[in-house]
């Protein structure tokens, strides 16, 4: 883990990087390893409730939804290693998905219109 205050600075090296994790591994591209963010899902469709929502990823909720620190927490996070397979969590819009970089965590975040009861 680094801490940096240019957190973007070492994206150059990404893909050198990557190319020579699949070769350690053995695999063509990190896309063949497993978690990877190109991967298929292993398992096959998870099971969904009657309320309609599934847990998009098997991990403790580090916060839940609900008032933090005096104001809403308008969320839920959930911790897990990087590359770990996030489903959806139910049917909606995705507005936005990606790193949040206040954090340096993947984000995606669903309207509440587009959640029930919200």
């Amino acid at each position: 883990m680094q801490v940096s205050a240019f957190p973007d600075k070492y994206g150059q090296y990404e893909h050198d990087a990557e190319q020579v994790v699949a070769a350690v591994a053995g695999v063509a591209t990190i896309a063949d390893l497993p978690g990877a963010s190109l991967a298929a899902c292993p398992g096959g469709p998870t099971t969904v409730a009657a309320s309609g929502w599934t847990a998009p990823l098997r991990a403790p909720v580090g916060s839940g939804y609900g008032p933090r620190a005096g104001r809403l927490h308008a969320g839920v996070d959930m911790g897990a290693p990087r590359n770990t397979i996030i489903r959806a969590a139910s049917a909606g819009e995705v507005v936005w998905a990606g790193c949040d970089r206040a954090f340096a965590r993947a984000r995606a975040t669903i309207p509440p219109r587009s959640i029930p009861g919200r």
